[in-house]
C-alpha cells in the first residue's frame, strides 16, 4: 500500500485533495462528538469577509494568475494571494491584518514611493480572514525541503555573502544586518521575515518567480541577472531570509 503526505496528496489531486482533507477534518470531528471544525467555521466566516469587503478587487484568491502588459501593472493594487496559506505563517497573518503595516515602501506594482492603504481589520474579523487565507494552498510547494533552525553566526555570515555580495539582493530588498536595516525599497522588506514567511514556501518562490508573481520585477535566478546557485547555496539563502 503506497502511503501519501498530506502535502503529496495536494500536489498529486490539487484543489480536489485540499477540499478532501478538510473534508475529512471535519467530518473526523463530528464523528468524534466535537462538531464543525473551530478552524472549517472560520475559514467560511473568512470567505465571506474577504468577498464583503471586496478584497477580491485587489488581491486574486485563485491562480496562477495570468501576464498583462507592463502600461497595465500600476492598475494591480495589491499582490495575489491564491497561495497565502503556504507562504505566511498564521499568527503573523492574523495579527497584520489587524494592524497593517507596510511591507513595500512603493506603491503596488510601480515604483513611486509610498505604499498602498490597506484597511485594518476587528480583531475577530481578522482570525477569521486569517484562517480563510491560510486555506489557499499551492499543492506544487512541497514541504519539509528546508530545515527551518537558527543558523550559526558562520552560516549567517555566509548567508549575507549570498544575499549582499553574490546576488545583490539588498538592492531591491531591505534586510537587517548587525543590528540596522540596510538595502533599497523597489521589493519588499525581508525584515522579520523569518515571523512572516514559510521558508518552503521562499524557496519554491526562488525556483519559480513567475508563478507567484508573473507581473512582478524579480529577476529568475540562472537567467542573465542572476547566477545559478548550487542546491546547497540556494537553500542556505532561503534559510538565511528564515533568520531575518
Amino acid at each position: 500500500m503506497v502511503r501519501m503526505t498530506k502535502a503529496q496528496l495536494c500536489a498529486k489531486t490539487g484543489g480536489l485533495g485540499r477540499r478532501l482533507l478538510l473534508l475529512a477534518g471535519g467530518f473526523a470531528l463530528t464523528l468524534a462528538g466535537v462538531g464543525v471544525s473551530p478552524a472549517w467555521a472560520d475559514a467560511a466566516a473568512g470567505k465571506k469577509i474577504f468577498e464583503a469587503k471586496e478584497c477580491g478587487a485587489c488581491h486574486a484568491a485563485s491562480g496562477p494568475v495570468a501576464t498583462v502588459p507592463v502600461a497595465e501593472r500600476a492598475k494591480i493594487k495589491g499582490p495575489p494571494l491564491w497561495f497565502a496559506g503556504s507562504k505566511f505563517q498564521s499568527e503573523w497573518l492574523t495579527a497584520w491584518l489587524a494592524k497593517p503595516v507596510p511591507i513595500l515602501r512603493v506603491k503596488y506594482g510601480t515604483l513611486i514611493e509610498g505604499a498602498n492603504a490597506h484597511v485594518a481589520l476587528p480583531a475577530s474579523d481578522a482570525k477569521e480572514a486569517g484562517a480563510y487565507l491560510m486555506s489557499l494552498i499551492d499543492g506544487e510547494v512541497q514541504l519539509g525541503v528546508i530545515k527551518k533552525k537558527k543558523l550559526t553566526r558562520r552560516k549567517m555570515f555566509k548567508g549575507e555573502a549570498l544575499f549582499a555580495k553574490k546576488q545583490v539582493c539588498f538592492g531591491c530588498h531591505q534586510y537587517t544586518s548587525k543590528g540596522n536595516d540596510i538595502g533599497g525599497f523597489s521589493g519588499p522588506s525581508i525584515v522579520g521575515a523569518g515571523a512572516r514567511l514559510q521558508v518552503d514556501w521562499v524557496y519554491a518562490f526562488l525556483k519559480d518567480p513567475l508563478r507567484y508573481y508573473p507581473n512582478g520585477r524579480m529577476p529568475v535566478y540562472g537567467d542573465q541577472a542572476f547566477e545559478p546557485y548550487t542546491e546547497d547555496k540556494l537553500k542556505l539563502l532561503v534559510q538565511y531570509i528564515g533568520n531575518q
